[in-house]
Formats: C-alpha cells, structure tokens, sequence
C-alpha cells in the first residue's frame, strides 16, 4: 500500500467531505464521472495521484482560455453537422437551424468543398447513419429475420455498385 501524503491545502478539504457535498461538487464540473472517481480514490492508496488530478481538473475549469473556447465551439458545431449528415437534411434545411452566428454563404461553399471540415462532418454523419441501419439490419438477420437479411444484402450490393 501506497503511503498517505499530506495534501497541499487546497485539495486537503476533500478528505473530510460527505458524500452529498461530493457529489454536489462532481455536478459542478464539465467531467463529473471522472471527478467521482477521483475523490473515491483520494481515500485510497492511490490518493497522491488523485489529489493531483483534481487539483488540474479544477485549475483548469477556473481557468478557460480562449482556444478552450473556441475548441467547444468548433466540437459543438461538429456535432450539430454530423447529427445533420445521420439524419440526411438537406443544406437549405441546415441553414436554417444553424447558429446565427454562421455565415451562410461561407457554410455553403465549406459544404460543398469535399474536403472542408464542414463536408467532412456531414459526410462523417451520412456514413454512421448506414453503419447503424446495416449492424441492426445485420443483428435481425442473425434471429432468422429473413427479411432484415435481404435488406441488409441489398444494401451491400448497393454498396458494391457504387465503388
């Protein structure tokens, strides 16, 4: 067993904490799975390493930089596009929901430039969505679904035309 440290002041609350006040304090960070992880370990053997890992977690929530920011953006954006691309809207239809913030004329072009981040995503989209219908068409045709299994033969003989 690992020895138990002293921890710096501003982590050495954590040992005296209830499990309500934890768990208050795990809802206030952008990661709580991992914080309750962390403070379930303070009072174990791991509890240097964790006492570390809380302290930069907290540091750097308190902390938010500009490309932090700009970084939620963009992953927000991401995932808005790809959702778009599983459910196959079209960009006029794209347009509308988009942010008001996003230049429409500048989307437009980025959409239809393959090799855009923007095209890349919805393509990203387009393709999970037939992954997901072809494994669950694929898994029905595993219970004697013969009807699964033919749609699911059509589709990868689509598939095979296309290339």
């Amino acid at each position: 067993m690992a020895k138990n440290v002293n921890p710096d002041p501003a982590t050495s609350s954590l040992l005296d904490l209830t499990s309500k006040e934890m768990e208050a304090m795990a809802k206030d960070t952008s990661q709580p799975f991992v914080l309750r992880k962390l403070i379930e370990m303070v009072s174990s053997e791991n509890q240097a390493i964790a006492m570390q890992a809380i302290k930069y977690i907290k540091d750097r929530e308190a902390q938010p930089t500009s490309d932090q920011s700009q970084q939620t953006d963009d992953t927000a954006l991401q995932a808005l596009i790809t959702d778009m691309g599983i459910v196959g809207y079209p960009v006029e239809k794209i347009l509308s929901i988009l942010p008001d913030d996003v230049d429409h004329e500048d989307f437009i072009k980025n959409f239809n430039d393959p090799t855009s981040d923007i095209a890349r995503w919805y393509k990203r989209g387009v393709d999970l969505a037939d992954f997901r219908i072809d494994k669950q068409l694929f898994n029905q045709s595993l219970t004697g679904d013969l009807n699964a299994l033919s749609e699911f033969e059509r589709r990868k003989r689509r598939r095979s035309d296309d290339d």
